[in-house]
């Protein structure tokens, strides 16, 4: 409920409205928690206090300017989340038009780091030093590229050896299984030492990769996950590898071998 009948409301005021908007049209739960921080920490300190209808391009140049010590891509980041919560007001009556709001330039050197095929292969190897889990989790990464979230919701009926492939129906976020990202299934090849990985798990229980700890038995978490790919980095002798990482290296392999863009957008989904 707005504040005062027939008053439009701050943006503070309808940052609950807009959430809600957001879950009763069914947006995943990590979308919604990216937009409520980007609310809470960047957006509400600055233009909360402004009504709807006075978000104009002045304002739009004051947040820029209170966020020029953000990355371009963080700071565009939180401009699509203020464009979401007008578009909704506007949807809902709130303002009789919205703003344009232009977003900053990305600089065009931008580079993403992944591994070399030598060390990718170091990193292979350390795996199978530390644990066949850690192994697996590599090759889910490095060879098929999945995401972190990806990883920890797989279970062994998502796994097809027949026909050597891997189906990605969920991700886990903060605990919650939904869909992946993107809101689409996708089913990607095993490589011949992804699917022995893989056939040298217990595949008896619910998830494909289990915590072990004194406090019992359950499904891993982001954390343990990542801490494995830490340890086996180590022993390799390399730098800073995590997943995100991995599913780099394993587009620059794909499109080193010829395979087209699109293609690899599809796989990584």
């Amino acid at each position: 409920p707005l504040p005062d009948s027939g008053r439009c409301p701050t943006l503070a005021e309808f940052g609950n409205t807009w959430l809600d908007y957001g879950r009763a049209n069914r947006q995943k739960p990590s979308t919604l928690d990216n937009k409520a921080t980007a609310f809470r920490v960047y957006l509400s300190p600055v233009l909360g206090k402004y009504r709807l209808d006075q978000i104009g391009a002045m304002a739009i140049l004051k947040l820029k300017a209170a966020l020029a010590e953000l990355a371009a891509s963080s700071t565009n980041q939180v401009l699509l989340v203020l464009s979401s919560i007008l578009t909704t007001a506007h949807k809902l009556g709130h303002i009789a038009e919205q703003p344009k709001i232009e977003l900053v330039k990305v600089p065009a050197t931008r580079k993403i780091k992944h591994l070399e095929p030598d060390d990718f292969e170091k990193l292979v190897d350390a795996a199978a030093q530390v644990s066949p889990t850690s192994l697996a989790i590599v090759l889910l990464a490095g060879d098929a590229g999945l995401r972190l979230g990806e990883v920890v919701a797989l279970r062994p009926k998502d796994l097809d050896f027949r026909n050597r492939v891997v189906h990605v129906n969920t991700t886990v976020w903060h605990g919650q299984r939904t869909l992946p990202k993107g809101g689409e299934p996708r089913t990607l090849p095993m490589s011949n030492r992804l699917l022995a990985a893989l056939q040298g798990l217990d595949l008896s229980r619910p998830d494909l990769i289990n915590r072990d700890s004194p406090h019992g038995q359950g499904q891993c978490t982001p954390d343990a996950i990542t801490n494995l790919i830490k340890r086996a980095a180590r022993l390799a002798y390399l730098g800073h590898v995590h997943a995100h990482v991995l599913r780099h290296t394993f587009a620059t392999r794909l499109l080193s071998r010829g395979v087209d863009v699109r293609t690899v957008q599809q796989l990584m989904g």
